[in-house]
């Protein structure tokens, strides 16, 4: 696995910015060259530069699994357009802004906040043709952002209890662990891009912040 720290534009919550599968990366248009070519190096990924609603919050306002996006409902048509015209299934859901933070996928299961309702959660589950369950993590709704998930392991803030973190496991059918990133943030989602491939900390991320990471996502 190929371990990178990187900021974007100055800002260390790399995941905010930026969103991530085992085959696409979704960069923002203000993303350097050097930041494109990293990120192809470290993830093995195609690279899609574009905005959502208009912004540069791709991690917050998408979820990528495979070649298939949730996107925010600040979604222009313009830009669910571009997508799809290069290969990026998407869907629009209408009733949340910051879709990112409140799902997380791998190729097992989906997880979703307890705030998005049962018939948006059958859609998302339809789309991505994967099971679903719905519980909130570390008494918050974000759990998009306090769990990062891949198809071999997971990281998820060390707020967890045992209960929800044994939900965790069983759920996505992997095995994983309690992190941190940028010096103790557990929000760990917002501050890492992670697929098998690679690992892309922000730079405020410590040395035995990334062993614990390592560790987690190494297999």
């Amino acid at each position: 696995m190929i371990i990178k720290k990187a900021n974007f534009k100055s800002y260390t919550t790399i995941g905010i910015f930026c969103s991530i599968s085992e085959d696409i990366a979704l960069l923002p248009l203000e993303a350097s060259s050097k930041f494109e070519g990293i990120i192809k190096d470290v993830f093995g990924v195609e690279v899609i530069k574009t905005s959502l609603g208009e912004t540069n919050l791709l991690g917050s306002l998408s979820k990528i699994y495979g070649k298939k996006a949730i996107v925010s409902n600040i979604t222009t048509d313009t830009e669910t357009q571009y997508l799809e015209n290069l290969g990026l299934k998407t869907l629009r859901l209408n009733a949340y802004h910051a879709i990112g933070n409140l799902v997380s996928v791998n190729k097992n299961a989906v997880l979703s906040s307890k705030i998005i309702s049962d018939a948006d959660n059958k859609k998302i589950s339809k789309f991505y043709s994967l099971d679903f369950d719905s519980f909130n993590i570390a008494g918050t709704d974000l759990v998009g952002s306090v769990l990062a998930t891949t198809n071999e392991a997971f990281a998820v803030s060390s707020s967890v209890n045992e209960k929800d973190f044994e939900k965790i496991k069983n759920l996505f059918k992997v095995d994983g662990n309690v992190a941190t990133v940028n010096y103790g943030d557990g929000c760990v989602s917002n501050g890492l891009l992670v697929n098998t491939k690679g690992l892309m900390v922000g730079e405020n991320t410590t040395g035995y912040e990334i062993m614990r990471l390592d560790e987690i996502f190494r297999k």
